[in-house]
């Protein structure tokens, strides 16, 4: 009965929670410890289903949840997604830190100059505003929001 329990545990972990991880710590650079621990715990329950299974048995879904895990931590170009799709280089990885965010969109928004601001307030205690903006330069030639597409809508950020 005990083998059961460590045989049903490598089950649940190899097809449900080391893939959702593997993701997690493809995106999340800092997550790291949590697919070591999850890797551990793995090892004890087929070490545990070894010594109770007949004959030893070795079962291999600890030794893919480990290689699945550790692809997803070395953060290797051609590892595939529990989906099958391959991901992409670490430097094309999405940012989840808030200092490369910013960086990230400085490098890609045209400066702006504001010219005018107007404020009305409703009745109900509401205000709303509406400033005037003069784009001093274009966004850069690879950003598709302007230089592709001239008139159309800019999407602004504020930064005081």
């Amino acid at each position: 009965r005990a083998a059961d329990v460590a045989g049903q545990q490598l089950g649940f972990i190899h097809t449900v929670v080391a893939p959702l991880v593997a993701a997690e710590v493809r995106l999340f650079r800092a997550w790291h410890e949590l697919a070591s621990s999850l890797a551990t715990n793995t090892q004890e329950w087929a070490a545990d289903l070894r010594s109770r299974a007949p004959e030893g048995k070795a079962d291999v879904r600890a030794e893919e949840v480990s290689v699945m895990l550790d692809s997803a931590m070395q953060g290797r170009p051609g590892s595939k997604s529990p989906s099958g799709t391959g991901t992409t280089a670490e430097d094309q990885e999405p940012c989840s830190e808030p200092s490369c965010e910013a960086a990230a969109q400085a490098a890609q928004a045209p400066l702006v100059r504001e010219v005018r601001r107007w404020q009305e307030q409703r009745l109900d205690g509401r205000n709303r505003e509406l400033i005037l903006l003069y784009v001093a330069s274009e966004a850069p030639q690879g950003d598709l929001s302007t230089s592709a597409h001239p008139g159309q809508p800019i999407l602004f950020r504020c930064a005081i």
